[in-house]
C-alpha cells in the first residue's frame, strides 16, 4: 500500500477523497480527464476493484461523470 494512504480509513474512500480534492483544488477542472483506474492503481499499489469503488461514488454523486468514447 502506498504511504499517501493510512489504515485508519477505508481505501477506497481515501482515492475518492483523493480524487475530489484535486477537483476542490482546481488540480482538475471540468472536462478534465481524471487519471485511469489503471494509473490509479499503479500510483496508489492497491486492487483494481478498490479504485472502482472510489470512483463509482463520485460519479454516483454527480462529482465526475462517464463518458463513452
Amino acid at each position: 500500500m502506498s504511504n499517501l494512504l493510512n489504515e485508519k480509513k477505508p481505501i477506497y474512500e481515501q482515492i475518492r477523497d483523493w480524487l475530489a480534492d484535486q477537483i476542490i483544488d482546481e488540480t482538475l477542472v471540468e472536462d478534465d480527464k481524471v487519471p485511469s483506474t489503471n494509473e490509479i492503481v499503479t500510483f496508489f499499489k492497491v486492487n483494481h476493484i478498490t479504485v472502482s469503488k472510489g470512483v463509482t461514488e463520485l460519479v454516483e454523486n454527480g462529482v465526475l461523470y462517464k463518458k463513452e468514447v
